[in-house]
């Protein structure tokens, strides 16, 4: 890929913890982004590819992303500073809300006061944002993928956390 082939994601503030963690300060433009499950961080002008295990907002406007090559906080210090990319593809363009979100299907949804909710089996893609259409008992329940809810996405578990407002989740199960 060329340079023209990447979107900046953000920048990686500093480590966080011991055990490889980044803190990401993503641009303006960015905060309705999925992360994918591959990001590109530059490196001497390079764009060196990363697996993305895990991240997930901290409350103060960064991700906290656990990426699968980075073990060590002397690991994480070597990609400090760095900007982040992803792949531009059509559908960043036509949707913020979504870099790729036929990959979460079959993932697991599990809110953080009700439990398990159940299984993601579609994306509803609409002008305003994604919805996670989840199958629970032959139930099917409807949650909108914002920032807001979506608290954690990991890749490697194939589970979504979410924080549901209240009496959402009631609406279904």
């Amino acid at each position: 890929m060329n340079q023209g082939e990447y979107t900046l994601l953000g920048k990686v503030l500093k480590p966080h913890g011991i055990k490889g963690e980044l803190i990401l300060k993503r641009e303006e433009l960015a905060f309705n982004y999925l992360i994918p499950e591959f990001i590109f961080i530059e490196i001497n002008g390079l764009y060196v590819p990363y697996y993305v295990v895990s991240y997930s907002d901290n409350g103060s406007g960064h991700d906290i992303i656990n990426l699968e090559d980075l073990l060590s906080k002397d690991d994480a210090n070597l990609v400090a500073g760095a900007q982040v990319f992803i792949p531009t593809t059509e559908d960043i363009l036509k949707n913020p809300n979504t870099a790729s979100p036929q990959n979460l299907i079959s993932f697991e949804v599990v809110d953080l006061n009700e439990g398990f909710i159940g299984t993601v089996v579609s994306i509803i893609e609409t002008k305003g944002q994604n919805i996670l259409q989840i199958e629970k008992d032959d139930t099917e329940v409807l949650i909108p993928h914002t920032r807001e809810i979506v608290t954690n996405i990991n890749y490697d578990t194939k589970v979504i956390n979410i924080e549901a407002p209240e009496g959402l989740i009631g609406l279904y199960l």
